[in-house]
């Protein structure tokens, strides 16, 4: 991994390598390069920076995910996404003081699929982004009427991809979503993991500064599990930690 720094901020780069053969994989220049291109997509889900060889197990695998990549695009306006709500639980009232919204795909012929499934597909085409805002957007509706009903919640928390906060104005984003719901922004809490602060420490700080301007709460999920630094941890105005 290669850093870069730019008008001060940092940038990190690496390389997924797929490597066909000839004529094993193929015995032209196109099919090579097709066989080669289903080998890297490999190693990018295998979490990039590596290295991986072409094999037949490997263009089954890839027809599934572009097939999956199809069904995502549709999704979203067949409204076949679902939100769940994982509750949290006061030890000293046993009260439920928060929820968590977890998404679901409710897929017409597998049913329920799991968001380890979809999601690295989803932020690796870049349909995150309006799948996240979906989820943000149906969590502060959800919590006004949770609010309007009587009910004492305190916050709803959001997970937020690093491709939302990147490839998208965020602070933008989700100050216009709560325009639209007039959501109380301090009932919402967005979350990130460890390893986006870890990679992008200069423009997530950022980003969440302007965030945390318009009244939301923040939180670190996974901590524990990288390497991030302490004092760039301090930088960032959290109003929670979730140790992994």
């Amino acid at each position: 991994q290669i850093e870069f720094i730019i008008d001060g901020k940092e940038i990190f780069t690496s390389a997924s390598v797929g490597i066909s053969i000839f004529p094993k994989d193929g015995e032209d220049v196109d099919s090579l390069i097709k066989a080669a291109d289903i080998a890297m997509y490999q190693v990018k889900n295998k979490g990039k920076n590596s290295h991986c060889f072409y094999s037949d197990d490997l263009s089954k695998s890839a027809l599934e995910r572009f097939n999956m990549e199809n069904q995502l695009r549709r999704a979203l306006e067949r409204n076949q996404f679902e939100v769940y709500y994982q509750p949290q639980v006061s030890l000293i009232t046993g009260d439920i003081i928060g929820a968590e919204a977890l998404i679901r795909w409710n897929h017409p012929e597998l049913g329920l699929v799991s968001p380890a499934k979809f999601i690295p597909v989803a932020e690796e085409t870049g349909l995150i982004v309006q799948i996240g805002e979906w989820v943000l957007r149906q969590a502060a509706l959800q919590a006004m009427r949770w609010i309007a009903d009587g009910y004492a919640i305190q916050w709803v928390s959001v997970n937020v991809s690093v491709v939302q906060i990147m490839r998208s104005n965020f602070a933008d984003t989700v100050y216009g979503m709560l325009i639209e719901t007039d959501c109380d922004p301090s009932i919402l809490e967005l979350e990130i993991t460890e390893s986006t602060v870890m990679h992008n420490t200069e423009y997530v700080i950022d980003t969440f500064n302007q965030i945390k301007q318009l009244g939301l709460r923040l939180a670190i999920d996974d901590f524990g599990t990288g390497y991030s630094s302490l004092l760039n941890l301090k930088r960032l105005p959290l109003d929670k930690i979730k140790i992994d």
